[in-house]
């Protein structure tokens, strides 16, 4: 393991080992003592303007997404304003590399190029937390999670279907007899032609504590 490597491990441990975001890597960055300041390549902000101008980084910014920059009282990463959630954790990352695997001990700018052994360190440190971020969840987790959503909502439709079966059934006029303890369909033999009948419905009969019948209504229980 080489040291950009370890240093990667030795940072997310202190992020305990959990997928991050952009605006994790900042807070990181700012534990560390860095603010993380927003430049465009074509007109910034007057505040952004004049930081770049008095620090001597005008002109080389036009020509960059991010860098990073400390002398004895400023610790900043520059990053292009209007990046996606992807190109901001790419370019963090590998600013990041530059901190933690020690390149600006000595302070100054970190220019893109200018030690060849640093932005590989820097590449290197990145990739890590970039494989890391891709642990946290893999493509076969997505894909499980897919078919267990799909497999509940079957079961949601499954659980609705029957939901409104046994609605219809309660819903369903069924008869029982003055001194019977059964509740029957219209044409059961138990109660067919028989005129002293009291019609209601499969619910108000078990509310009322009759029993369906097991010769006409078993197979409606099921």
């Amino acid at each position: 393991m080489n040291t950009a490597q370890k240093s990667a491990k030795q940072f997310l441990t202190q992020l305990h080992l959990r997928r991050f975001t952009s605006s994790d890597l900042e807070g990181a960055l700012s534990l560390q003592g860095y603010t993380v300041v927003e430049f465009s390549r074509v007109s910034n902000t007057s505040d952004v303007a004049k930081l770049l101008s008095a620090l001597g980084l005008a002109d080389y910014a036009a020509s960059q997404s991010a860098f990073t920059y400390a002398d004895d009282n400023l610790r900043i990463v520059f990053l292009l304003e209007h990046l996606s959630e992807q190109e901001r954790l790419v370019l963090l990352e590998h600013e990041l590399g530059h901190i933690c695997c020690g390149h600006m001990r000595q302070g100054g700018l970190q220019r893109a190029g200018s030690n060849i052994l640093q932005e590989q360190e820097a590449n290197d440190f990145a990739a890590c937390l970039a494989s890391h971020n891709r642990r946290i969840f893999p493509p076969w987790l997505w894909a499980g999670a897919a078919v267990i959503l799909l497999c509940s909502a079957a079961l949601v439709l499954i659980l609705s279907g029957n939901g409104k079966a046994e609605a219809k059934l309660e819903e369903q006029t069924v008869y029982v007899t003055v001194s019977g303890t059964k509740y029957h369909r219209a044409d059961c033999y138990y109660v067919e032609g028989k005129d002293n009948l009291i019609a209601l419905t499969v619910e108000q009969a078990r509310q009322d504590g009759y029993q369906p019948c097991s010769h006409c209504m078993s197979d409606k229980e099921e």
